[in-house]
């Protein structure tokens, strides 16, 4: 958030210490979130003061802002902002267009093109048709990961990091969630290296047997063998039959059989 000094003092001049040190909070907190609510609660609990304290300045603050505690001053600022930020965005997509076009390493060449004529022979010659496809994968990611340092009211780092995430196999979406939630939670300037272990633990594989492993198929069963199935058909007999002979005639039927 810019502060103009002297802008700032001739504004405030009037201000005790305590209405100093409140006024700055709102104004941060608008700056943060782009508005500041219309309820006095909320209000106090901004500025850290109960709320009958709150209640004792708010008449000489509310001065500095319009209705419903719009600033017009820091309202034009973020709009500066934006519009900064959506600049920036496109110069690094016009460099990054630029750069991939004169890097052959950043281009991708497409595979030569089969006539579609079809009553084109071989023995006539073929226009050779290829294509040049500019990547601009890293450009648009690294100012994804600026904009949410944008949003979040700092200053973008240096988002060069961001292309090893790439190149880890990273997927964008779950990177650029990571540093959103991360300003989010921190509400602090952060290096691109606070959010790698985060995000690596969200490419991790899920171990075997956690409750978000898939179950795989059911085993098979193992085949049974023929002195197992000659020892089943022998108990079977002996529970209904009573009698050896027809056990052993069976043993043997079944030998017979599997061999």
């Amino acid at each position: 958030m810019p502060l103009y000094v002297a802008d700032y003092l001739a504004d405030t001049r009037r201000l005790s210490t305590l209405e100093h040190g409140a006024y700055m909070l709102l104004i941060m907190d608008y700056w943060r979130n782009g508005g500041l609510p219309n309820d006095d609660r909320k209000l106090a609990r901004i500025v850290g003061l109960p709320e009958a304290e709150w209640l004792d300045i708010r008449d000489n603050l509310a001065e500095l802002f319009q209705a419903d505690w719009r600033h017009k001053r820091i309202d034009e600022e973020l709009a500066k902002s934006e519009a900064k930020t959506e600049r920036r965005v496109e110069a690094g997509r016009r460099g990054g267009l630029a750069k991939a076009a004169n890097n052959p390493s950043n281009a991708t060449i497409l595979p030569e093109q089969k006539p579609s004529n079809a009553l084109a022979s071989s023995s006539q010659p073929q226009p050779h048709t290829t294509s040049v496809v500019c990547n601009t994968r890293e450009t648009d990611f690294r100012s994804a990961i600026a904009s949410e340092y944008t949003r979040a009211g700092f200053l973008p780092p240096d988002t060069g990091r961001a292309v090893i995430w790439l190149q880890n196999g990273w997927q964008e979406s779950i990177c650029v969630e990571a540093v959103r939630a991360g300003l989010a939670k921190k509400r602090k300037q952060l290096p691109l290296a606070y959010f790698e272990g985060q995000i690596a633990d969200a490419h991790a594989p899920v171990p075997i047997g956690s409750p978000n492993q898939r179950a795989g198929p059911a085993p098979r069963e193992k085949p049974v063998s023929l002195a197992t199935q000659i020892l089943q058909r022998a108990a079977e007999h002996e529970r209904y039959h009573h009698e050896s002979q027809p056990i052993v005639l069976d043993a043997l039927a079944i030998a017979r059989g599997a061999g």
